[in-house]
């Protein structure tokens, strides 16, 4: 039995969206000889970190942490070739994710930036449905998929027959989050800041049967 003519088409799609959402991320970093008071002294500045964030009307829960780390601290001595310990550094990251409006961020903003936590501070951009976007790239993939075909098939002087087989990769969308800000460079207000668009892509392949005229 004759095996069908086939043409495999790949569609590439590439959506943009203006972001919705706004992370804030901080990193609290504590130095100290003594092992606990390095904990301490990071578990104090969280504190006065949320009680800022709750001045703001901002829930303290909503602050929540990535990361949490202890490492000893050394430095080495080139007259005694030894590493000589300096203490302890605890490190605590958190991220704070609200809706992205420009006013009450910028409020927020500039009163953390002169937090008495001495937290670093970071400012990117995201979109909340990230699947409403996926299915619209994946929709517009299909979409220049066929399209493709259908130029391709003319050119050749043949008909695009069925659907034989779609490929897609179930790989995840990589959503490119606007460039982040530190906190220095948005001290004194978010008024100037205006966030690129969140872009997500993907693609598809499609596989058509190809009839002769």
């Amino acid at each position: 039995m004759q095996q069908p003519k086939i043409i495999r088409v790949q569609g590439h799609a590439t959506v943009s969206k203006n972001p919705d959402t706004v992370i804030l991320s901080f990193n609290i970093l504590g130095r100290d000889k003594k092992y606990d008071e390095s904990i301490k002294s990071v578990n104090n500045r969280v504190e006065i970190l949320r009680n800022e964030l709750e001045k703001s009307q901002v829930d303290r829960t909503a602050l929540k942490t990535t990361n949490f780390s202890i490492n000893s601290d050394f430095r080495y001595d080139e007259k005694s070739k030894e590493n000589i310990f300096l203490g302890y550094i605890c490190n605590h990251a958190l991220r704070l994710e609200l809706p992205f409006n420009k006013k009450e961020i910028g409020k927020i903003i500039d009163n953390l930036a002169i937090s008495m936590s001495q937290a670093e501070m970071r400012i990117s951009f995201d979109v909340k449905d990230k699947e409403t976007l996926h299915q619209e790239i994946l929709e517009k993939a299909v979409l220049e998929a066929r399209n493709n075909a259908g130029i391709l098939v003319k050119s050749a002087g043949v008909i695009l027959g069925s659907i034989v087989n779609i490929e897609y990769g179930w790989t995840e969308i990589r959503f490119q989050e606007s460039l982040s800000y530190s906190a220095n460079m948005v001290c004194a207000s978010m008024a100037d800041i205006e966030p690129e668009d969140i872009q997500g892509q993907d693609s598809v392949t499609i596989t058509w049967e190809i009839l002769e005229n």
